[in-house]
């Protein structure tokens, strides 16, 4: 009976019918339905729902066991369609099995998939795979892989490619460090293609820009994203300590809304201030009220006259203990004091990087994961010249000299690969699919 009360409730909730009572001739008074909003049908009927749709099953056995069941009807394949602006060139899809030997028979089966279908969208594809599947985040054999693609014809060729090539076993427990670029890096444009295609981003940016109007000449948005002279000023240290730390800010948000939270932070520069920001050390408004009075100081004054200036405008600011671990590119220890509200470490940031001495005392705390957030690599040689290759993970979540939006995919697919978590259904929340 309990089967069959399964059976008849699945197939209500596909119809949206509600089946009718075969047998009842006459109902108990003493139940008194009406008093308590209930109805037995008679008849079939539509089934009217403002929300989702549930069932209940309950089923009694032989030997005193009682079971219940609450079905949840599936959800609507077509979710709000997103804004034109959260629309991507790129698609990732993530794969993950027991072992390497069930993940080449999933592949195998996905490219048979779009064999026999050539017309299914890659978005849908992608979506449905990574949110709709385990990932099996627990289990120290699971083999995964990640593909990048425009459309499903090269998705198909990526997967024909996987299927020849050796997988290996993830890593066992990623364990990342955010590394935020110094100047020297500024470019024209840079961010672009995620400030139209991740709302999350575009926004970090927007807020930036709103709160450093009274403290630019011209706006941050149309010195980042308008031509004209604006790539010659972001050359300007008026405009390139904002305007990097707007876009590494922007990077880190974007990240960490897809559940990647780090470990331990690292900056060169300019990145060291967004690094205290992402650690609640300073407020997201005194940071760029700091990082723009440290530009405008540097492109107004000698660098002297500068440094004692900046320690007389910094004093009114507050440090916080920082909520995440943050090692000093000067010092290569922890900041721990407000030491980027003086003068004195200003000066030697502009001259003294200490930066391997902090890469190794990142490897000492166990990172294993080192994601450069910045407009292109700076800090890639130093990881190289520092850590062990097989030891050490390192990424880039722009190169510069391709485009933005491949450029973070290819880093996310690549932390997937080995092992890391990523919030999925956060990924794909502000794009339109089908679910398939």
């Amino acid at each position: 009976s309990g089967v069959a009360g399964l059976i008849k409730a699945v197939l209500m909730l596909q119809k949206r019918q509600i089946a009718p009572h075969l047998h009842l001739q006459e109902v108990n008074p003493h139940l008194r339905l009406a008093e308590r909003s209930l109805a037995i049908p008679v008849t079939l009927q539509p089934w009217q729902a403002a929300t989702t749709r549930y069932a209940g099953v309950h089923a009694f056995g032989f030997g005193g066991a009682n079971a219940h069941l609450i079905l949840g009807e599936a959800p609507v394949c077509e979710p709000a369609a997103a804004s034109p602006a959260a629309q991507r060139a790129h698609h990732i899809l993530a794969l993950a099995a027991l072992n390497p030997a069930a993940l080449h028979a999933l592949v195998g089966r996905l490219a048979g998939y779009l064999a026999a279908h050539p017309e299914a969208d890659v978005a849908d594809i992608c979506a449905s795979f990574n949110t709709g599947r385990s990932h099996f985040p627990q289990q120290r054999t699971a083999a995964r892989a990640a593909l990048i693609a425009a459309t499903t014809a090269e998705l198909a060729t990526r997967l024909r490619e996987l299927q020849a090539e050796p997988v290996t076993v993830r890593l066992a427990a990623p364990r990342v460090a955010f590394l935020f670029t110094g100047q020297g890096a500024a470019h024209q444009g840079m961010g672009r293609q995620l400030y139209h295609g991740f709302p999350r981003f575009r926004e970090a940016i927007e807020r930036c820009d709103a709160l450093l109007r009274d403290r630019l000449p011209r706006p941050l948005l149309s010195v980042l994203y308008t031509a004209g002279d604006a790539a010659h000023i972001l050359h300007e240290p008026q405009y390139a300590w904002p305007a990097l730390f707007a876009v590494e800010y922007a990077l880190a948000q974007l990240w960490q809304s897809w559940g990647i939270a780090p470990a331990h932070l690292l900056g060169q520069g300019v990145g060291e201030y967004v690094a205290a920001t992402i650690a609640g050390a300073l407020t997201l408004e005194d940071a760029l009220q700091l990082v723009a009075e440290i530009g405008r100081l540097l492109a107004a004054l000698p660098q002297k006259a500068a440094l004692a200036a900046f320690e007389r405008f910094a004093a009114r600011y507050t440090w916080r203990t920082p909520a995440i671990p943050i090692l000093s590119g000067v010092t290569g220890g922890l900041l721990a004091g407000g030491e980027l509200l003086t003068a004195s470490y200003l000066e030697r940031t502009l001259r003294q990087p200490a930066l391997e001495r902090a890469m190794q005392a990142l490897h000492t705390a166990r990172c294993n994961v080192f994601l450069e957030l910045g407009p292109r690599p700076q800090l890639s040689e130093v990881v190289r010249q520092t850590l062990d290759p097989a030891e050490a993970l390192y990424l880039c979540a722009l190169q510069g000299n391709a485009p933005d939006e491949r450029s973070l995919l290819t880093s996310l697919a690549a932390y997937y690969a080995a092992g890391g978590t990523v919030d999925w259904p956060a990924f794909h929340r502000d794009m339109a699919y089908r679910r398939l």
